[in-house]
């Protein structure tokens, strides 16, 4: 009687390049106990990531073409941006708006499965695993493989991505007699820069962000009183003709102590008075809008001598 009345749902996000022998497992049971079975993959709300690496439709095609000609309705649910049960709620709707309100329906799932998160009015079943597969093993474990179809793929998942923009940190070290500490870089041979660099993940801050990078182009330089300038979109060249960019957060800081001696990438490091941010050729090209930033700051302050009092 339940197969013929019962609605069987299966919630689970297959986000991995073929279904394992434990997603099939799960599909087959509930087709083995329902004559209507709807499948809802769930739909994550931000970019692209290494646990949410596919789209919907391409996870719905693979879906259909492992089960040809069975009985199965496949369909997405975005996860919810507040709360579990704001996303059951929503599941149950689309559970109703697909076979009326009157349908009952049990909702499947397998190990670490969304049951426990589930609120919502319909009675859940979790399916035991016959075996432990595990889709993030799945993805981790995919090498390259030297084929058209695979190139393609790259490319199509760069083409359709959204633009990105990388956040960095800069920082303008001064002192009282009007100078700026700039470092140089064998790649920019003649020209000078601010140094920083990007935030990294584990960064809990862009404050915390510029005293790594600080530590690691400039260590032996103390500095204090850190205080942020703004902010600045950054012309670099390794996105150039790209639709990805950069933007800068800039902050200056007052010189305390140290000896001038490059590290990491730097390979040189120096003082120069403030007014050769003016000169055309000075500054890396990325760097100049940041060096004519930093004037009109000190400007606003009255000048080095006071900045930091």
């Amino acid at each position: 009687m339940e197969r013929d009345t019962t609605v069987g749902v299966i919630v689970a996000r297959f986000q991995v390049p073929e279904l394992h022998e434990g997603h099939r497992h799960l599909v087959n049971y509930v087709l083995g106990r329902h004559t209507d079975v709807l499948i809802v993959l769930g739909i994550p709300r931000g970019l692209p990531s290494a646990t949410n690496p596919l789209p919907f439709g391409s996870r719905k095609q693979m879906v259909l073409d492992t089960f040809p000609g069975r009985p199965l309705i496949v369909d997405g649910l975005f996860d919810h941006p507040i709360s579990h049960e704001g996303w059951s709620d929503d599941l149950d709707l689309l559970i109703q708006k697909t076979f009326g309100k009157q349908r009952p329906a049990i909702l499947y799932g397998s190990r670490d499965s969304f049951i426990p998160l589930y609120t919502g009015i319909f009675p859940t079943h979790a399916v035991p695993p016959q075996e432990h597969v595990s889709g993030t093993q799945q993805r981790q474990k995919i090498a390259p493989v030297h084929s058209r179809d695979f190139r393609a793929g790259i490319i199509y998942a760069i083409e359709h991505r959204p633009p990105l923009v990388y956040p960095t940190v800069d920082i303008a070290v001064l002192r009282e007699s009007r100078d700026v500490l700039l470092v140089g870089r064998n790649s920019e041979p003649g020209l000078w820069r601010f140094p920083g660099g990007f935030v990294d993940e584990s960064d809990p801050s862009y404050e915390a962000a510029i005293l790594r990078e600080a530590a690691e182009e400039i260590p032996s330089v103390r500095f204090r009183n850190l205080a942020y300038i703004g902010s600045s979109r950054i012309k670099d060249n390794r996105y150039r003709d790209t639709p990805d960019s950069i933007a800068t957060a800039f902050f200056a800081a007052e010189y305390r102590n140290g000896d001038i001696r490059p590290g990491d990438d730097v390979h040189r490091a120096d003082w120069f008075p403030i007014g050769k941010l003016h000169e055309p050729d000075f500054l890396v090209s990325a760097h100049r809008p940041l060096g004519a930033m930093l004037l009109r700051w000190i400007l606003e302050k009255s000048g080095i001598p006071t900045l930091f009092r």
